[in-house]
């Protein structure tokens, strides 16, 4: 958002839009609005073309729908966010969330039926339709501070438990699947709260958000208790999560240390914090790593500059890599900081054809640490480990025997060891309720 300030304690906004397709450049679509505060009643007014929205600090607004026109009085785009006042005075401070596409009226459809999500805002009123609705990047860039973050997220919630009422009593027969995603990004952002080796353990209200995340459970095992309230001796019920928590304490720059080890080459010292391996030599380099576990050769053939031979030289190469990886000790703690690094190749099934673009290992760290957001993107820290004081401090991209998923059901499952595979998972759901000729499955 772009802000003018015009005296008096008006400001005039300038929220930015999709690309207008219909227009040579495709040029962003804007939304001009204004702002007027009241330092006296501590609230602000927004004013729309076709609405006026008043907040007092503290507070968030209802889903607030924005359009964007493509060709004035000809075609437009909905769109939809909502507003939060942080404060009036010295400063406005307005949060305005990433814009959503309106359920109402979509630009691309979001259900099948298309008209779904138009029934479903009508019925239950707008919700978050944007893949990662708890906005995260806002806490952890500091848009957003703990509470307000977490205000945020209980509007997530709350949202999902109307649709998930709304969709238990529509259901009658067939198969219904519902995610909840509180649990998983609100244990991202505020495992700090529990883990108190966390670096930022000491500047967080532990008390706070250690029983948050114990009323985040509580509501999750409320929504179940509303599925076996209206189960009946015909229906499954299925409760699952591909994978568990672990702590994320200190953050390991992977492509650092394979600089250092002498599998990469850095070409130009000054831009080894840039992204996209701009400080790299490819020429002179073996292995990189791209993404949260994925570890590369660069490969003769695959690479456009690929400096390994496939076949043995590439196997024994990946063996010496891995080895030494999993012989890492963090010299702060002392601690291993990769469990185990498995070859993507041994872990697919005889015959199975990889795609292009697999990586040549996957890296199972061990606990507490975690791929750096710097080797995702690939650049070359020159710390290879450092303390991770981003507020996502909650990770699963570890040793999967240290975040083993959970399978809950209201019938035997068929396991002797109580164990399945999570590549098991859609074979053995079907097996729960398709022998048992149950006409309704609930998940």
């Amino acid at each position: 958002v772009a802000v003018r300030e015009y005296g008096s304690g008006r400001y005039n906004c300038r929220l930015t839009g999709p690309p207008n397709s219909m227009l040579e450049g495709n040029p962003l679509l804007e939304r001009q609005f204004d702002v007027h505060r009241d330092t006296v009643a501590n609230a602000a007014r927004i004013d729309l073309p076709d609405l006026k929205v008043l907040l007092a600090v503290g507070e968030w607004s209802e889903w607030v729908p924005i359009r964007f026109d493509l060709v004035p009085g000809l075609a437009s785009v909905s769109a939809m966010a909502r507003f939060y006042l942080a404060g009036v005075s010295p400063y406005l401070k307005l949060y305005v969330s990433p814009l959503n596409m309106d359920p109402m009226d979509p630009a691309l459809p979001i259900s099948e039926p298309h008209s779904l999500s138009n029934s479903l805002a009508r019925e239950i009123g707008r919700f978050y339709t944007q893949g990662f609705p708890e906005d995260t990047k806002a806490l952890s860039r500091g848009v957003l501070n703990d509470e307000q973050y977490y205000e945020q997220a209980r509007l997530v919630l709350d949202e999902r438990m109307r649709l998930w009422e709304h969709s238990l009593k529509r259901f009658d027969d067939g198969f219904l699947f519902f995610y909840f995603s509180s649990l998983d990004l609100n244990m991202h952002m505020f495992y700090r709260a529990i883990d108190q080796h966390s670096p930022l353990h000491a500047s967080t209200d532990s008390a706070r958000f250690r029983g948050a995340i114990a009323d985040l459970y509580s509501e999750l095992d409320r929504a179940i208790g509303m599925a076996l309230e209206v189960a009946d001796e015909n229906t499954v019920l299925a409760v699952f999560s591909d994978h568990g928590f672990a702590p994320y304490r200190r953050s390991f720059n992977l492509n650092s240390w394979l600089a250092e080890e002498g599998y990469a080459t850095i070409g130009d010292p000054y831009a080894r914090q840039r992204d996209a391996f701009e400080a790299l030599d490819w020429r002179a380099t073996a292995a990189y790593g791209l993404g949260l576990n994925s570890l590369y050769l660069n490969l003769r053939g695959r690479e456009r500059d690929g400096t390994v031979e496939p076949g043995e030289e590439a196997r024994e190469l990946l063996r010496d890599v891995g080895t030494r990886l999993e012989s890492v000790r963090d010299p702060l703690t002392g601690l291993r900081v990769v469990e185990k690094v498995y070859p993507v190749a041994g872990l697919c099934s005889p015959g199975s054809d990889l795609p292009s673009h697999a990586p040549d290992a996957i890296i199972g760290y061990a606990g507490g640490y975690r791929a750096s957001w710097e080797t995702t993107l690939g650049s070359f820290p020159t710390q290879i480990i450092e303390d991770n004081l981003d507020p996502w401090s909650g990770t699963h991209c570890v040793s999967p025997a240290l975040v083993p998923g959970t399978l809950m059901s209201n019938v035997d499952l068929g396991q002797e060891d109580g164990r399945t595979s999570l590549r098991d998972m859609g074979t053995g759901l079907a097996a729960l309720f398709l022998p048992h000729g149950r006409s309704g499955t609930w998940v």
